[in-house]
């Protein structure tokens, strides 16, 4: 599935997911689609198909672990689970990850953020899109200006 297709379909509602379970991470799509934006599960409008992972497999990407909110930046569970915003653990520290995704919508980056404030890139970071842009429409009137991914 190329992200042209979910760009040309509106958004006609969200909810559970039948494959991971998150309680309102799935949207429904005009074109009679779904996508999870929890385990990245695409099911095409068809039903025919079997749904795909939307992300191809990059070489040193880590488990993004589980959304959870950001308590302390005041950013709710359904925020970072829009976002696929995550905390995992590496080496036995918890760490924050901000999934990244090249122009067709993949996962193909991760930005790590430590609890020391240090933040390595997991994946291929060249050509990613600015966080979140997956989101959206590339045609539109509106620019959201952020300072980082947590902001």
């Amino acid at each position: 599935m190329g992200k042209s297709q979910l760009q040309n379909s509106e958004v006609t509602g969200k909810g559970p997911c039948s494959h991971c379970g998150s309680s309102d991470a799935s949207v429904s799509y005009s074109d009679g689609s779904l996508y999870c934006f929890s385990c990245e599960r695409y099911t095409p409008p068809s039903g025919d198909r079997r749904p795909e992972r939307m992300s191809k497999k990059i070489k040193g990407l880590i488990d993004p672990g589980e959304c959870r909110p950001l308590n302390k930046r005041k950013i709710r569970q359904d925020t970072c689970e829009l976002f696929r915003y995550t905390v995992a653990e590496i080496k036995g520290k918890v760490v924050q990850v901000a999934p990244y995704n090249d122009q067709e919508g993949n996962t193909v980056a991760q930005h790590i953020r430590t609890a020391d404030k240090e933040f390595p890139w997991y994946g291929e970071s060249k050509g990613v899109q600015l966080f979140g842009q997956h989101l959206w429409r590339t045609k539109g009137r509106r620019v959201v200006v952020t300072e980082g991914e947590i902001d």
